[in-house]
């Protein structure tokens, strides 16, 4: 959603809670015209960190856009691949950082993670589809074993003018 300052105030409440969850720095500041994504991250039962990245859409350039947050406490940095190319898609992603973009063929792709410089799979994301024109985030969480999410994001049509 939109918001009218630059300066965003995020609380955090479980659905159907009117107790909010203790955050540390709440306070982000978010630049004009630019989109971003809200992550909070558990760091253990009783610590929570907030991470307001810049998402980065990019326009129809024929490319697809891919990052991966890495929110999986306990887990290593992940080098991460795709399955059949030779050299990993990103290196040593560490707990609560995100790897940045990657523009790729836009492809139907499996990723595997790997714990930084180990050759076993910890987890694989299989059948990804990149389409051109989107960015693509996974999100790897778990404090045992290792699962995520993904989410999509494509720019928005112009608004017509009336």
């Amino acid at each position: 959603r939109e918001v009218a300052n630059n300066l965003g105030d995020f609380s955090v409440f479980a659905a159907g809670s009117t107790e909010g969850v203790a955050i540390a720095e709440k306070d982000r500041a978010l630049l004009d015209g630019n989109r971003y994504s809200v992550f909070l991250v558990s760091e253990d039962v009783s610590k929570s960190t907030l991470r307001v990245v810049k998402d980065e859409v990019i326009p129809d350039s024929g490319k697809a856009r891919i990052r991966v947050f890495h929110a999986a406490p306990g887990a290593p940095e992940f080098d991460i691949s795709v399955v059949g190319a030779t050299q990993a898609l990103f290196s040593s992603v560490g707990f609560k950082n995100e790897a940045g973009y990657a523009d790729v063929a836009p492809a139907l792709v499996t990723l595997q993670f790997r714990a930084k410089g180990e050759s076993k799979v910890l987890l694989t994301v299989p059948k990804l589809d990149l389409k051109r024109g989107t960015a693509t985030t996974i999100v790897v969480t778990g404090s045992g074993a290792l699962s995520y999410f993904t989410f999509v994001d494509a720019l928005m049509a112009p608004t017509p003018k009336s």
